[in-house]
C-alpha cells in the first residue's frame, strides 16, 4: 500500500473557503470580507426596504402567513438546510432533517392521555430537585393534541418567549442559523490558525436540534402573544425537551453531549452539574438510562475528556447576550410608535392588535436591527416602520 499523500495546505483552505461561500451565499453575506457586511451607519449594508402593507392587512395576518412573507425567516431557513446538507453522517444528516421538517413532539407518545405517568414523571422530577414543588401535571408539558404532529412548522416560531430575544414569526429560524454560523466560524478559524478541525457533524446536528422543540413550547396564541415557559432544571423546558426529543429518536452520544451544553459552561463545576441535571431530566422523560447510553457517568458527572465542540456549543448559543436587551428596546419604541404614529388605544396595545403589528415588523425587519436604528437615527427608524406598514 502506498503512503497516503500529504494534504496541500492551499488546497485545504480552498476547500474551507468554499464551503464557506457556499454557506454565506445563502444568507446574501460576502464570504471573504466581514467588513462588507458590517458597514458604518446608514443602511447600505442592508436589502431593500419590506413591501409595503396596510395596517389592517398587518393586523389580519396570522404568524404563519407573516414568517411566510418573511426574507428573514425565509432566508435563514435555507441557511439550516443548507448547514444540515453538509452533515456527512448519513443517518445522522437524515434524523437531523426529518426532525426539522417534522418538529412533532414524538416523545409525547408514551404520556399523552395517560396521567398515571405524567404523574410518575412529575414526582420523580421533583425528587430530584429538577421541578419546582408548586409545578402540577397540567403545567407539566405544553398543549399536545398528537405526538404524530407538529405545533407548528420551525419557520413560524417565535425564537423565545414573547419578550425576549428573536421574539417574532421566523424568530427560531433567525436565532439558529445565527448560531451554525458561529459554529462554522469557530471552526474555520481553529483549522486556519491552529490546524485541527471540530466536528461539523456536530456542530451542525446539534446547533440546528438545540431549540427545534420552541416550535412546541412557544405555540402563538389566538392574541398573537405566545404560551410562557416552564422551568425544568433551572433553565427553559425546550432545552430539556429537544434534549428528550434527541435521545428519542437515539441521535449519537456526541451530538446530545454537545447540544446540553448550549446553556452553560461545562468548563466549570456549577455549569458541569447542570447539565448532568439537564441530561438527567430528558433520560426520564425519553425514559432511557443516562448512564448506560454515556450522557453522565455514574459520579454523576459528564464523560471526559470534555469535547471542545461542547464549549463551542455554549458559545455559540451567546447571541441572547445583547439580542435580549435589543428585543426588549424595539418592543418599546414599537409600542411607543403604535401609539404615537398609528393612534392605538391602550386597550389595542395591550392585546392582539400591537401583538399583531409588533409581530409582522418583527418578522420584516428583526428587534436587532430595530434596535440597531433605534440606537442610531430614530427618525430613519420611523420612515422604515411607517414605509412597512403604512397607516389606512
Amino acid at each position: 500500500m502506498s503512503s497516503p499523500q500529504p494534504v496541500n495546505p492551499f488546497r485545504r483552505q480552498f476547500l474551507q473557503v468554499t464551503a464557506s461561500a457556499s454557506l454565506c451565499g445563502t444568507l446574501g453575506i460576502p464570504a471573504r470580507s466581514s467588513e462588507a457586511a458590517t458597514t458604518t451607519r446608514g443602511n447600505t449594508a442592508h436589502e431593500p426596504r419590506p413591501k409595503s402593507i396596510p395596517l389592517d392587512e398587518c393586523l389580519s395576518l396570522s404568524p404563519q402567513q407573516m414568517a411566510q412573507r418573511s426574507p428573514i425567516a425565509q432566508r435563514s431557513f435555507a441557511y439550516i438546510n443548507e448547514c444540515m446538507s453538509q452533515i456527512q453522517d448519513g443517518a445522522l444528516k437524515s434524523t437531523t432533517r426529518s426532525m426539522v421538517d417534522h418538529p412533532a413532539p414524538t416523545l409525547m407518545a408514551y404520556y399523552l392521555g395517560q396521567p398515571d405517568r405524567q404523574d410518575a414523571l412529575l414526582r420523580n422530577l421533583k425528587d430530584k430537585n429538577l421541578l419546582a414543588a408548586d409545578v402540577t401535571r397540567e403545567q407539566l408539558f405544553p398543549p399536545c393534541k398528537s405526538a404524530d404532529v407538529p405545533a407548528q412548522p420551525m419557520l413560524s416560531a417565535p425564537g423565545s418567549d414573547y419578550n425576549s430575544h428573536h421574539s417574532y414569526p421566523g424568530g427560531l429560524c433567525a436565532h439558529t442559523a445565527t448560531n451554525l454560523r458561529h459554529a462554522i466560524d469557530y471552526k474555520h478559524t481553529y483549522e486556519q490558525l491552529f490546524r485541527y478541525s471540530l466536528s461539523l457533524d456536530v456542530l451542525f446536528a446539534s446547533q440546528t436540534l438545540h431549540d427545534l422543540q420552541k416550535t412546541w413550547v412557544f405555540q402563538w396564541r389566538d392574541d398573537g402573544s405566545c404560551l410562557k415557559e416552564l422551568t425544568i432544571g433551572d433553565t427553559g423546558a425546550h432545552h430539556i425537551f429537544g434534549l428528550a426529543q434527541c435521545m428519542v429518536h437515539d441521535l449519537p452520544v456526541d451530538v446530545i453531549l454537545a447540544q446540553a451544553c448550549a446553556h452553560t459552561n461545562p468548563g466549570v463545576l456549577d455549569g458541569e452539574k447542570k447539565i448532568v441535571g439537564w441530561l438527567t431530566a430528558a433520560a426520564m422523560i425519553a425514559r432511557v438510562d443516562p448512564v448506560a447510553n454515556g450522557y453522565v457517568t455514574d459520579q454523576q458527572a459528564l464523560p471526559k475528556p470534555h469535547k471542545q465542540e461542547w464549549f463551542v456549543s455554549h458559545i455559540c448559543d451567546y447571541d441572547f447576550v445583547f439580542a435580549n436587551p435589543a428585543a426588549k428596546d424595539a418592543i418599546s419604541v414599537l409600542k411607543d410608535i403604535a401609539k404615537e404614529d398609528y393612534g392605538m388605544t391602550e386597550r389595542q396595545l395591550d392585546g392582539r392588535d400591537f401583538n399583531s403589528f409588533r409581530n409582522y415588523l418583527g418578522s420584516q425587519i428583526s428587534w436587532l436591527r430595530t434596535n440597531f436604528e433605534n440606537s442610531n437615527d430614530v427618525h430613519a427608524l420611523r420612515q422604515l416602520i411607517h414605509a412597512t406598514v403604512v397607516k389606512t
